[in-house]
């Protein structure tokens, strides 16, 4: 008797981990591509991060906690990545209201040529903000600069843009 309760607590938990309302995975892999004047591109892709979505912060609740990233990578002509920005944002919603909880910024060069700095995180309402500076540099003088800016909001349902 006790094996079958056991059994039965298992699944209806199992249940109510499902039942969970999952559209926050729909924005998740999608990639928009801005093309630059000069043949380089911006990709963007909002991606999730592991074991960071909880079900009902408190029993009862319907509100779901998930953590979630979005990342700019810059591409040259050569189609080689020069370098990415990534925020980082923690996110409560309940298909009433959402809400940025925290926000957290990376950002890399995978060129050396290129050098990230200045790198800026804040949140407001339900986004999550990262910005920093990018700077190319030949023979030690300053040929570009960019800003590299990226927000990853949440709606009341879950829905990331």
């Amino acid at each position: 008797m006790k094996k079958i309760k056991s059994i039965l607590l298992s699944m209806l938990m199992l249940f109510t981990f499902l039942a969970t309302p999952n559209c926050a995975d729909a924005a998740v892999g999608e990639t928009t591509v801005t093309y630059l004047d000069d043949g380089d591109r911006i990709e963007t892709t909002i991606i999730e991060e592991p074991s960071t979505k909880r079900p009902g912060i408190q029993p009862y609740t319907t509100t779901v906690e998930m953590t979630r990233s979005k990342i700019s990578r810059y591409y040259n002509g050569d189609n080689k990545v020069m370098w990415y920005i990534k925020v980082t944002g923690t996110f409560t919603y309940n298909g009433t209201t959402s809400k940025c909880l925290k926000s957290s910024v990376t950002a890399e060069s995978y060129n050396s040529t290129w050098k990230v700095s200045q790198l800026s995180a804040a949140r407001s309402g339900a986004t999550a903000l990262a910005s920093c500076k990018a700077k190319q540099y030949m023979a030690n003088l300053l040929i570009a600069s960019m800003d590299g800016f990226v927000t990853l909001t949440c709606d009341r349902n879950g829905n990331l843009s």
